[in-house]
Parts: C-alpha cells; structure tokens; sequence
C-alpha cells in the first residue's frame, strides 16, 4: 500500500535530517581512521588476547558466551570484536570507523525516538545532535574497548522503540522485541540495567500513561508490574556481572574505602559531569579519586538539590525538566561509585546515554520559551546551533588525543593532577618502545603516588628484568603480590624471574597461583609444562602443553616444547605434526625449520628431513643466524 502523500513527505524529512545528522558526526571524527590500538584495554579486549584474535570460530564464539572477558560478561560485545578481526584482522582504522558507525546510529535512533514521543523535530535534532557532537562521548567513540557502550546504547534505544510502538499498537510482537533487545542490550553491556525505569520515565511523559488520580501506589504499579520480565532480566545481569567482577577482583571492597567517601564522591562526580557537559575542555581517560573538601561536597549537593527541586515544582507546566533529570540521575546510577569497580572517581563513558536527559531539558525548555514567537525561534535556533558547533569542535580538538597510548595519557597528565594511571600507562607503553629511561621517570612517580600500584610495580619489575637485575624485579613483583595476592601478571613474571636464580620450587607454585585465578594463561601453560618436562613428568608436561593450545592455538613455543615432550615420550608421528604447525607460525625461524629436520632425521625419514635441514639453510643465511646454518650444513654432510 502506497503511504499517504504527508506521511511519504515526513519520511523524506527525517532522512534527510539523519543524512545531515550522520554527515556532521562523521566530520566531527574523521580523524579516527588515523589512529592506533591503545595499550590500555585495547590490548587485553583484542590485540593481544588470544581468543578474539583468532575471529569467528565455534570454539571462539563458545568462549565468549561462557567466559568473562577482562572481569566483565559481555559475550555480544564479544562477538562483535570477533567478527571485526575476521572481517579486518587487526586494523585499528577499522574497528574504530565500526564504534562510529554504530555512534551514528544511536543519533539516528535517538533524533526518531524523540521525534515520535514529542512530535517535535527540532527539539529531537537538537538532542540528537548534542548526543553526536558532545565531547563527553569521544571516550565510548574512540576507544576500542568501549565498543560496548555503543554497542549496548543502540539495543537499549531499539528497545525503547519498540516499546513506544507496544504502548501505541499493543501487539505481542512489540512487547517481545522490546524484551528481546533489552536482553541483548545487557549483553554487550549491564549498564543499560536501568532501562525499565527509563521506560517508567517516558510512561509519565511523554506517553502519559499515569493517572491522574488515585494513590501512588494504584498509579504506579500497574506500569511497574507490567515490566515484569525486564525487572527479572535487569536483576539477573546484576547478579551476574557483580559476581563476575567479584571474582576477579575488580569490585573494590568496603574496608578500602567507606560508604561516606563514596557517597561523596558520587555527588561531586554528578556535579561534575554537569560542568563539563556545559564546559567540557579539561577532559581526560582517568580521573584519580582523591580527597574531598567539605566545600566541594556542599556545593556539589546544594547544586542537585536544588535542580532537583526545581524539576519537582515543575512537573505539571515543565514535565520534561523531571524526566530529563531523572533520566540522567538514573542512567549514572551504577557506576556512580557506591559499588566501585575500578579505580575512577568519574569517567567520560558514564554519560554517553545520560546526557540525553540533560538534552531533552534544555530542548524543552528553549521550546516553551521559544512558544511561537518567531524572534524568539530564530534566537534560539541560531544558539543551539552555535552551541553544537562549538562542542563539534571540542570534539574534533579531544579526539586528536586518544590518536595514540602516548598521547592519551600525556593530555591525561596535562589536566589532571596525581595521576598514578597515567603515569602507570604511559610508562608501561614507553617501556614497550625501548624507551626504559623515560618510561621509568613516570613509574616510579606512579609508584611515589601509589606505593603499590599494580601495573607500576608490574613493569618496574619487567623493565629490571629487561636489564638483568633479577633480584630488583623479584623485588618489585613481590611488592605487588603482597597487595594483590591474586594478580595473575606479578605471579607469572615472578615465576620467570625465580626461575633465573634457580628457585624452581617457588617458580612452579606462582605458575600454579596464576593459572587458579586465570586457567586460561597460555603461557603460564608453557612455562609449567616446561618446568614438568625437566622433572621427567612427561604426561603431566604434554597435558599443560595441550591446555596452552587449547587457550591460544597459536603460541609458538606451546607447539614447540609439546613436540619435544611428544617425540621424548615416543609419540614421533603427533610430535612433527606440532613441529611443522610451528613452521608454519614461524616461518622466518631457521631453529623452527631445524627442529622439524632434526626430528623427521631421528625418525628415520631420511627424503623429507633433507628438504628440511635444506629449508633450514636457507633460512639461517636469509636472517644471519650463522649457527644453525652451519648445524643445517653440517646435517646435510656439505663442508
């Protein structure tokens, strides 16, 4: 059936306003396909994890519907990693245009949600164009890691959709889809948790679907239990994802810091995050907790209380200010810090979906004082545009530093003060680039900040082992342990440094530590197996070396050191097959080459061994390595 001639018009409309929409965010990050990985998160979600690297698989798609990853389940923003390394490998570009596609899809949504509940298109262009433009969410855009926020948001609003279109059209299909998005929603991340009171939200306004008389209790709960399923699945992700995040250490205990602190700083965080929506040029990847003065907690609570105040008086004339504060309130709730997980006070991703409430009030308000006075119209046109071009330069301006790890954690350095993760950070990718002396200025200043900061103690440790003092790192790694008992990292490097002075013992029971807390810890896997194999715990040592493969199918010296225990035990047939896996991950290794050759020699395959004791040769001159050259010569009987 063709639409109505206005309805055809308003579609037109609309998608026009997307295309300009999409087009103006698209300029706002143009610079993102320059950028790189970060070694903070992005290392541990994709580059260097052993499973989302390999892509799309059964046993991939399997790990991430049943493990955590990196302390938190989110198994679609797993997949989603899994399909972006299988359609682009490793390529930083890539993955970051797929965040900002998804980012201006959530505008999109947004300016249609709005649009169908207010009826209003520029009151919804406008919050949609803020949500796009603001600097606050170039943290969820251009971040990797964050996939999960924008991720989570577009399956949050599609639910919000579709329940619009329930209440509206009550169908059961509506009512399915919105609960089916909603689940999928708390997949890719459990912060959309509080969606069901969002849809409370709009069920005041703008649907109107509270009466007007009665009790609140006989208002209330017929929208409250109708909501019932969304209720159970918001309630089983919390219970999930806090016991995850338990189990991995990530939820900071009570005893570290008291529920007065985290009261307080909530309310400075809330306060805060309003300033930098209004002013947003100081900001920053981390924002060090610190202690709080009495005057920044009053001003911070006076300033709530009194927005809160004037959203309640005026409910009836202005019901937007209420729900657009409350929708702010709200969306912030689980990680306002009263159950800390992580080190953060406050963090720029927290708003990407709250700041809509903050929005929709100002949109409301310029609307009502706007009121069909022409003058008035083109002021306040002319003001929102202004304002989103200023933050569409922001963004442009804050984008430019999350180009690299260096560069994120310098700005980080540069706008805040005390900050142990910066320095942390950038020390830890300083260090990785060869760059000892300079990472070590900002570990040990992180380590002066934080005596036992985890990542600091870490590579204080990495980079004296990286010069040979053993007994330094050793020294570090157990200042780290003694904090963080659990620590799967200080326990496996700590194994590899006791292993340089002949501490064996000790070696295996830190290998042993790392792998209850991380069974998954390929190269734990390894390094124990090797520590059996030299015991002459053969089975043992092949089993730990299988385990390895079974978490990284790719780790070279698991192939390696499970054929040498594989041909000691007499299993020649299954040992070359792993010699020959290892050829092929390592191709340009002579040593791989001659491995294979020295075992299909030992074996009696006398044909094969010489193509390979050749292949070696080849090789080893290729690359220089003039001793398994001459070995490879010497095989081959040439002078």
């Amino acid at each position: 059936m063709t639409p109505p001639r206005p309805f055809r018009r308003v579609l037109l409309h609309a998608a026009v306003l997307c295309v300009v929409l999409v087009a103006a965010t698209v300029w706002a990050y143009r610079d993102i396909v320059t950028h790189e990985f970060l070694l903070f998160d992005d290392n541990e979600y994709v580059t260097e994890h052993p499973m989302i690297r390999r892509g799309l698989g059964s046993e991939a798609v399997v790990y991430v519907f049943t493990q955590p990853h990196h302390a938190t389940w989110h198994p679609l923003t797993g997949l989603s990693h899994l399909l972006d390394v299988t359609l682009f490998g490793l390529s930083a570009p890539a993955h970051l245009a797929v965040n900002l596609a998804w980012h201006c899809a959530n505008a999109a949504l947004l300016f249609m949600l709005w649009w169908r509940l207010v009826g209003i298109w520029t009151v919804a262009l406008w919050i949609a164009a803020a949500f796009a433009l603001h600097p606050l969410h170039v943290e969820s855009v251009a971040w990797v890691s964050e996939r999960k926020d924008v991720l989570s948001t577009f399956f949050a609003l599609a639910a919000i959709h579709t329940y619009v279109t329930w209440v509206r059209q009550p169908r059961e299909l509506w009512w399915v889809a919105t609960a089916v998005f909603f689940a999928l929603g708390l997949l890719a991340k459990p912060m959309v948790v509080t969606l069901p009171l969002l849809l409370l939200l709009i069920d005041f306004w703008p649907l109107q679907r509270v009466p007007q008389t009665g009790s609140a209790w006989v208002r209330w709960w017929p929208l409250v239990r109708e909501k019932t399923l969304l209720w159970v699945f918001a309630l089983g992700a919390g219970v999930v994802t806090l016991a995850v995040q338990s189990a991995r250490g990530a939820v900071e205990p009570l005893a570290a810091s008291p529920v007065s602190y985290r009261l307080a700083n909530a309310l400075v965080a809330y306060a805060l995050y309003l300033r930098d929506t209004v002013w947003p040029l100081g900001l920053a990847v981390f924002y060090p907790r610190g202690p709080l003065g009495w005057a920044e907690i009053l001003v911070a609570a006076g300033l709530l209380a009194g927005i809160s105040t004037v959203a309640w008086k005026t409910r009836r004339q202005a019901p937007w200010a209420l729900v657009g504060w409350l929708w702010y309130l709200v969306c912030i709730a689980p990680v306002s810090g009263l159950l800390q997980a992580g080190d953060q006070a406050r963090a720029d991703r927290f708003t990407y979906l709250a700041l809509t409430g903050i929005f929709l009030w100002a949109g409301g308000e310029a609307r009502r004082w706007a009121a069909q006075r022409p003058f008035r119209v083109a002021i306040a046109g002319l003001a929102a545009v202004a304002v989103v071009a200023g933050w569409a330069m922001l963004t442009d301006f804050h984008l430019r530093h999350w180009k690299n790890t260096e560069t994120l954690f310098r700005r980080a350095l540069a706008v805040t003060r005390d900050n142990h993760v910066a320095h942390a950070n950038l020390g830890a990718y300083l260090l990785r680039q060869g760059r000892t002396a300079e990472a070590l200025v900002h570990l040990h200043e992180a380590v002066r900040l934080r005596p036992f900061d985890p990542l600091a103690r870490l590579n204080l440790g990495v980079a004296a082992a990286s010069q040979g003092n053993w007994e330094e790192a050793i020294q570090h790694y157990r200042s780290l342990l003694a904090v963080r008992p659990d620590h799967v990292s200080g326990n496996f490097n700590l194994a590899l440094a006791l292993l340089q002075v002949g501490q064996r013992s000790e070696a295996r029971a830190r290998l042993e530590a790392a792998l209850r807390v991380d069974p998954q810890h390929a190269k734990a896997r390894v390094v124990l197996g090797d520590l059996l194999q030299e015991n002459e715990e053969l089975e043992q040592a092949v089993h730990s070396y299988r385990q390895a493969l079974a978490a990284d199918p790719d780790l070279l010296p698991a192939h390696v050191q499970l054929a040498r225990a594989l041909e000691r035990a007499g299993k020649i047939d299954e040992a070359l097959e792993h010699y020959r896996e290892a050829t092929r991950l390592a191709p340009s290794d002579p040593r791989t080459w001659f491995n294979l050759a020295a075992a299909l020699h030992d074996a009696g395959r006398t044909g094969p061994a010489r193509e390979a004791f050749l292949q070696a040769r080849a090789v080893a001159e290729r690359t220089g390595d003039r001793e398994v050259a001459e070995r490879a010569r010497q095989a081959l009987g040439e002078p």
